[in-house]
C-alpha cells in the first residue's frame, strides 16, 4: 500500500466535527451569544453526531459537549459513508424536537399547561434546537468530502464483492443524496442569516401548536 492510500485510509477512519462562527454569531448584532444563551442545542447537537458515530460502529475519543467559543467531537473507526451521514446528524434534531415536546407536553396536567413558565421555557428550546440543528460550514463540507470520497471508494471495489445493484442502492444513492443535502443546505443557510431566521420560526411554530390556545 502506497504511503498516499495509506493516509487516505487513516482519513477515512477519523472524523472531527465542530461548529462554525456564523452559527455562534449570526445573532450577534442583537447581542445575543447563541452559544451561552441557547447552549441545550450546542449540547444537543455534539451529542447528535456522537451518537449517530457510536451507532455507526466509531468509537468516541474526544469531545466538548459545551463551551462559550462552541464544541467539538472526535470520532474513530468511521468509514466514508458513515462519516458523511455522521455530518448530517444534526438534522433529526429538528423532528426529534417536535416529537418529545408533543409527547411531553400532552402528558402534563391541566394546569402546568396553562401556566406561563412551561411555554416560554418550551419556546427556549425549541429555538435551542432550532439554531443548532442546521450542520456547521464545517459539517456541510465534510459530508461533501466524504461522500465523494465514499463513492470513489465504491468504483474501486471488485464487482465481486459487490453487484453493481447492491453499489447503486447501498452506496451511490445514499452518497449522492447526501451530497446534495449538504450542498442545498450550504447555499441556503451559510450567507443568509434571513433563512436561518424563517428555520427557526418553522420549528418554533410547529412546537407552540401543541401549546393550549
Amino acid at each position: 500500500m502506497s504511503n498516499e492510500s495509506r493516509e487516505e485510509t487513516s482519513h477515512a477512519h477519523e472524523i472531527t466535527l465542530s461548529d462554525d462562527p456564523f452559527t455562534k454569531n449570526f445573532l450577534k448584532n442583537y447581542g445575543i451569544n447563541t452559544t451561552i444563551w441557547f447552549f441545550p442545542g450546542l449540547i444537543m447537537h455534539e451529542a447528535a453526531h456522537a451518537l449517530a458515530g457510536i451507532l455507526s460502529g466509531g468509537r468516541l475519543t474526544a469531545a466538548t459537549w459545551w463551551s462559550k467559543h462552541g464544541g467539538f467531537v472526535s470520532l474513530t473507526n468511521v468509514s466514508w459513508a458513515t462519516g458523511a451521514l455522521v455530518s448530517l446528524a444534526p438534522l433529526l434534531l429538528a423532528p426529534t424536537a417536535i416529537l418529545l415536546f408533543q409527547q411531553g407536553f400532552s402528558s402534563l396536567n391541566t394546569t402546568a399547561k396553562e401556566g406561563i413558565l412551561l411555554p416560554v421555557l418550551f419556546l427556549w428550546l425549541a429555538v435551542s434546537l432550532a439554531i443548532f440543528s442546521i450542520p456547521s460550514v464545517p459539517d456541510l463540507k465534510n459530508c461533501i468530502h466524504r461522500s465523494r470520497k465514499a463513492r470513489q471508494f465504491t468504483t474501486r471495489t471488485p464487482t465481486i464483492l459487490f453487484s453493481p445493484l447492491i453499489k447503486t442502492l447501498v452506496f451511490y444513492i445514499p452518497m449522492i443524496i447526501s451530497e446534495i443535502t449538504a450542498v442545498g443546505l450550504l447555499l441556503t443557510f451559510r450567507w443568509s442569516s434571513t433563512m436561518r431566521f424563517a428555520w427557526m420560526a418553522v420549528l418554533c411554530l410547529a412546537t407552540l401548536n401543541y401549546f393550549p390556545t
